[in-house]
């Protein structure tokens, strides 16, 4: 066996959901990463949703149906949070869709694909299941 690393900066930041799927590595950051070339793919602006990477996001790729899954936690005015399940396509890194799950507060964890088109994830004490994941 053979062990290898690499230095550098294509993987930052802390609490990083990562997967691999279809021969890329997936982040919740929103980077897509070809282990091969060691580079940087894209980078899908989920960034751009306040306390995505800060607060553990969680990222789900889906190969088979050219879509990556990233479940993220807005914050709301009243001080809570939210979480939603944003939808890319992974040819064009383009958004195609989304789904707020007003229930879900806190912390998810364990985003998984269920069914052909759907994610179940669980928060707290409940388990979510979505039987047909935006942009789907």
């Amino acid at each position: 066996d053979k062990f290898d690393s690499f230095d550098g900066d294509l993987l930052r930041g802390f609490n990083l959901d990562i997967v691999f799927d279809s021969g890329r590595i997936y982040a919740s950051s929103g980077r897509i990463i070809d282990p091969e070339t060691r580079t940087v793919i894209a980078t899908i602006p989920v960034n751009t949703v306040s306390g995505l990477s800060r607060f553990g996001g969680l990222v789900r790729p889906a190969g088979d149906l050219n879509r990556v899954f990233f479940l993220t936690r807005e914050p709301q005015p009243n001080g809570t949070t939210v979480c939603t399940i944003r939808a890319f396509d992974t040819r064009t890194f383009q958004s195609v869709g989304s789904l707020p799950i007003p229930d879900a507060l806190g912390f998810p964890s364990s985003l998984q694909r269920w069914g052909p088109k759907g994610l179940v994830f669980r928060n707290a004490n409940r388990v979510f299941f979505i039987t047909n994941a935006p942009g789907t």
